[in-house]
């Protein structure tokens, strides 16, 4: 926990909060679905990497909130990132003085774990100041109209057609909270080429087990 300027308390995100962080994530224009609290355990337990999610109090309620991923590894060398593993991150505050209570807390986290950068992955630039690079990646957005067939028609001809052939196999989409139904298809996909065995093995392992051995094999790489 950390006391910032006009009222502010910075703190950790806990269990018991989340659903408040989840509903300022909802009423604030700065935030996207990437500042979502359920990413935390996603990451963490996908991963295996550290999370810090603050967030700005007033008065006792939710006024901002800042995801921050600790990515340390020989590979991707060692930063703080909001967010990691997402296209958008960076405090989500609806003013200045809360924005800098948040950015004063991630600076401050990245000193005290040796981090060698703190990056956000933003819309818009907050630190005209801050180092950027704004031509690495693009965004392309329009409003989804309530006919299909009129956003089909505002896709490009070519990717238009692919969809139109995926909208013939008869595909469904299922919501799956675990691993098995991933591993059942990478088995069917590399029948084939009869390398199955480590799904197969994974398929005979409980949940908590195929996590960890997945886990372990990310860390490997």
């Amino acid at each position: 926990m950390s006391e910032a300027a006009a009222g502010l308390i910075v703190r950790a995100l806990t269990p018991d909060r989340t659903a408040a962080w989840d509903d300022f994530v909802a009423r604030c224009g700065e935030a996207t679905f990437f500042h979502r609290a359920g990413w935390q355990r996603v990451i963490a337990e996908s991963f295996g990497h550290q999370t810090h999610y603050l967030h700005a109090e007033r008065n006792g309620e939710i006024c901002g909130v800042l995801p921050l991923v600790h990515i340390a590894s020989r590979l991707f060398g060692n930063s703080l990132v909001s967010n990691a593993f997402g296209v958008y991150g960076g405090a989500a505050a609806p003013d200045a003085a809360v924005r800098a209570a948040l950015d004063d807390a991630a600076i401050a986290l990245m000193r005290r774990l040796g981090a060698d950068c703190l990056e956000y992955r933003q819309l818009a630039r907050t630190h005209p100041d801050w180092p950027c690079r704004d031509n690495l990646y693009a965004t392309f957005r329009r409003a989804i109209d309530p006919d299909p067939d009129a956003n089909l028609k505002a896709i490009p001809r070519k990717q238009r057609a692919v969809i139109r052939q995926s909208l013939t196999r008869g595909l469904t989409v299922v919501e799956d909270g675990g691993y098995r139904a991933f591993l059942r298809a990478l088995c069917a996909e590399r029948a084939q080429s009869r390398h199955t065995g480590l799904c197969q093995a994974l398929l005979r392992q409980p949940e908590a087990g195929i996590r960890q051995r997945l886990r372990g094999a990310d860390r490997r790489a």
